[in-house]
């Protein structure tokens, strides 16, 4: 190049370029790309881009909707129900601009929010099917539904309204030592959010794994806007719910707003607050459930004792009965047979004078052996009587005893110990929910007291 050649400077070209766009776009053009960024202030730039079938940036500007367009943004989302935000995907109309110092940029005009609502259909749509075709979109939702509420993991922001309204019923629970809530805290809105969140699921199975094993897992947001739903419907995070091997509970906060974890997860409830007394309820029913028992061990006890008592009583005068039997018909017998020697004796020194010299002595020798050996008789039946009624009276003694022993088994005082209660009203003990009314009042009793309590709700089991 010669020295003498000046070159064009940067302001000519690029003023060249801006009257070139000018020229060429005098009308806004109707365009898509997805949003990276929509930013704050009366002016709100955007962020845009356009990826290929592999997520692969294929080209990238930045938007403007000028303040007099800003009504832009309120008929968008009064239309998609959710402010416009990063992830969606729009179909817009904007004129290209180009200025020297801030480069080309898309003034926009207009926003279809039909599009908007379709696309995000759609790739909810594409979600399931992967999820379905993968065999994993019924495996958490197949899971055993929990019966007992006594250990539970819940992932919540810390500071979330809904957390704090479903820990009203959560703490007075704990309190009580009828369930252990464990708390993970995690962002549902924002950068990076379902990492966040498979974060604590990975840390909850571990301690599920490896400490002790949780009923169920509470996934709570509540208070949250719209726009922050729409950052839930994430693949990652809906594949974690739907392999997990714990069931989950999920209560977002929005009764008409749905997201996909709703659909793949084992229960889903409107609010915290319906998925807390959910989890109320169940302990309130197994509660009842254990108080019927009771009622019937203590039915069972009463009777035991009852047979028991019977049975010894009856036991015991059959011995005594027994043994005055045998000693009354010893002596008898010994009566008689005495009766008979003296008799026999007496008429034998009657009719032989002349032998009862020898007669007598010799009489007198037997009757002092047969006499011998009748006491020895006696004493020997009166022993064995007396070891049968002792072994009869040890074995009634030892049956009393196995009696006892598992009386004090289903000791109902030892067994409201064990986290088992009672509930009553002022005229009956309740055993099924449908004995209930809102607004009836109640005692609970457990093995250090008893609380009073008013039925808010009653919500029969699903069967």
């Amino acid at each position: 190049m010669s020295e003498d050649v000046a070159g064009t400077p940067i302001s000519q070209v690029l003023g060249l370029v801006k009257e070139a766009v000018g020229m060429l776009f005098t009308d806004g053009l109707w365009m898509t790309a997805e949003v990276l960024m929509v930013g704050n202030g009366k002016h709100r730039y955007l962020e845009l881009v356009e990826y290929d079938a592999n997520r692969r940036e294929v080209a990238k500007g930045r938007g403007t909707i000028w303040e007099k367009n800003v009504n832009l943004l309120a008929k968008f989302e009064k239309v998609t129900g959710r402010p416009l935000t990063k992830g969606m995907k729009i179909l817009f109309k904007a004129r290209p601009t180009f200025h020297p110092i801030y480069g080309l940029s898309l003034d926009i005009q207009d926003i279809n929010p039909t599009f908007t609502v379709g696309d995000m259909e759609a790739r909810l749509n594409e979600f399931r099917a992967s999820l379905k075709a993968k065999g994993e979109w019924d495996l958490n939702r197949s899971l055993k539904s929990p019966v007992e509420f006594c250990r539970l993991a819940v992932i919540a922001p810390a500071e979330a309204a809904g957390l704090g309204d479903f820990r009203i019923g959560a703490d007075k629970l704990q309190s009580l030592g009828l369930c252990e809530f464990h708390y993970f805290p995690s962002a549902f809105q924002g950068n990076n959010v379902g990492d966040q969140i498979i974060g604590q699921l990975v840390k909850i199975l571990e301690i599920h794994k490896t400490v002790e094993p949780f009923d169920a897992v509470v996934l709570i947001r509540g208070g949250g806007d719209k726009a922050g739903l729409y950052q839930l419907n994430e693949l990652r995070l809906c594949r974690a719910i739907c392999r997990f091997p714990v069931p989950i509970m999920v209560g977002i906060g929005h009764e008409r707003d749905k997201v996909l974890i709703d659909e793949v997860a084992n229960h889903s409830f409107a609010t915290p607050s319906l998925l807390g007394a959910h989890i109320s309820t169940t302990i309130i029913r197994n509660a009842q459930r254990a108080k019927a028992d009771f009622q019937k061990l203590l039915s069972l006890a009463n009777l035991v004792v009852t047979r028991s008592k019977s049975e010894c009583q009856m036991l015991r005068s059959l011995l005594v009965s027994k043994a005055t039997r045998q000693l009354e018909q010893a002596k008898a017998q010994v009566n008689a047979k005495h009766v008979a020697l003296v008799n026999g004796a007496t008429k034998s020194v009657n009719h032989a004078d002349a032998q009862v010299k020898d007669l007598a002595r010799t009489l007198s020798h037997r009757a002092h052996t047969v006499t011998k050996l009748h006491r020895d008789t006696i004493n020997r039946l009166r022993e064995d009587l007396f070891r049968n009624a002792r072994a009869s009276l040890t074995e009634a003694q030892r049956n009393v005893e196995r009696n006892a022993a598992f009386l004090r088994g289903i000791n109902p005082v030892e067994i409201l110990a064990r986290g088992y209660g009672f509930v009553k009203t002022e005229e009956k003990y309740i055993r099924n929910v449908s004995d209930l009314s809102v607004g009836d009042h109640l005692d609970v009793t457990l093995h250090d007291g008893t609380i009073s309590v008013e039925v808010k709700a009653v919500k029969h089991e699903q069967k």
